[in-house]
């Protein structure tokens, strides 16, 4: 009768505990913890950090990079950046070749507001985050680049602040 028991509360602490792990039951404790929140990494789509201000382009520092076969573009977008205000750190050619895609903007996790305040100079740039320690911003033009936003434009997006984008997952600076 005591291994009977045994065998049929042993069942169902298997029965309810398969269900709880596949996630077709929940877990009555430790919801938020046992769900976790999902942190941007390397490679992410990262949302805007603390209440979405745009920083002053001239907090900026940024590196444009050409990857297209087309001379020169680098040096033309970066002359338009700087009039918009931003530090221009460097200029020149991608390391990894051409890029297919239009505008991608890269910055680690304590220049992700830089990256959202340069993108605004570009419509439809993609926003990327890496593993740099450093708050600085890189842009990579690709062949898909054709024209940056008008700079009374860029300045009203600024004025109403970052607007995260689709996907993106919460930075985490520790």
């Amino acid at each position: 009768m005591i291994f009977t028991w045994t065998g049929a509360v042993l069942a169902v602490l298997l029965l309810v505990g398969s269900l709880i792990g596949f996630g077709i039951v929940p877990f009555p404790f430790f919801t938020s913890f046992a769900r976790g929140e999902k942190v941007a990494q390397a490679g992410d789509v990262p949302c805007p950090i603390g209440d979405g201000q745009a920083m002053e382009p001239q907090k900026v520092e940024v590196a444009v990079l050409n990857g297209t076969s087309k001379a020169g573009l680098a040096n033309d977008v970066g002359d338009s950046l700087a009039d918009l205000g931003f530090k221009i750190a460097s200029r020149g050619n991608a390391a990894q070749g051409d890029f297919d895609g239009g505008v991608r903007v890269t910055s680690g996790p304590v220049g992700v507001n830089g990256a959202y305040t340069v993108a605004a100079a570009f419509p439809d740039a993609e926003i990327v985050l890496d593993s740099r320690l450093e708050a600085d911003v890189t842009v990579t033009l690709g062949s898909g680049y054709d024209v940056m936003t008008k700079p009374e434009d860029f300045r009203k997006q600024l004025d109403h602040g970052l607007k995260p984008r689709n996907g993106c997952l919460t930075v985490s600076l520790n």
